[in-house]
């Protein structure tokens, strides 16, 4: 346990508290569209943050790579300013939008592909779902490697992959048992932290 083994190193005690995650529900609006597509599965997110969802081109391969690997998947866009430009996708079960309620939509889709940003990560680790991850700069390549290295997540170049190699990735982190086993684990150690747990320790160590 952190705060036990730091108090008796430097006689402080600390509690490592967790995300102060909120929950957030799902729109009417947005029930009403997942019901459209209710008949698709799995039902995917691409979601590359506000900056780089100026990658159109990133955004077009992924869509064009999920549907190939996975042709009666639904898929879930967020596209920025990209709109329209990826507006030929809506025929095929693709759902696109400038932004998404995405903390909402979370618990309603089946694996998330992003660029390693930690919101989105810890919000997809809170709803154990599996990952994948295309890193593009900074902190973003040392979530990918970890969450790569626990299981949780496959990792692609945004700029190089192949239709196979995300082919390989989504059939591993779907079918495979080890991320289903990793995001369940990690969901409930997530789950189970967070302000009131670190009131109850901080509490129970006056």
């Amino acid at each position: 346990d952190f705060g036990h083994l730091h108090r008796e190193e430097t006689g402080i005690h600390k509690v490592f508290m967790g995300y102060a995650f909120e929950e957030a529900a799902l729109p009417a609006p947005w029930q009403q569209r997942l019901s459209k597509i209710a008949n698709l599965s799995p039902t995917v997110m691409i979601t590359m943050g506000t900056f780089l969802s100026a990658r159109n081109d990133v955004l077009d391969r992924c869509i064009q790579g999920v549907k190939r690997a996975l042709p009666e998947s639904a898929v879930i866009v967020s596209a920025g300013a990209n709109v329209e430009k990826l507006a030929r996708w809506r025929a095929q079960g693709v759902i696109v939008e400038r932004f998404l309620p995405q903390k909402a939509l979370l618990p309603h889709v089946d694996l998330v592909i992003f660029h390693g940003g930690n919101n989105t990560f810890t919000e997809t680790l809170f709803y154990g779902k599996p990952m994948l991850i295309l890193p593009f700069s900074s902190d973003q390549f040392s979530i990918a490697r970890d969450a790569q290295a626990h299981a949780l997540a496959g990792v692609l170049d945004p700029n190089r992959f192949t239709e196979v190699e995300m082919a390989e990735r989504l059939a591993f982190l779907l079918r495979d048992p080890a991320p289903q086993a990793a995001c369940a684990h990690w969901q409930r150690h997530v789950q189970a932290r967070g302000p009131t747990y670190a009131a109850r320790r901080l509490i129970a160590e006056a």
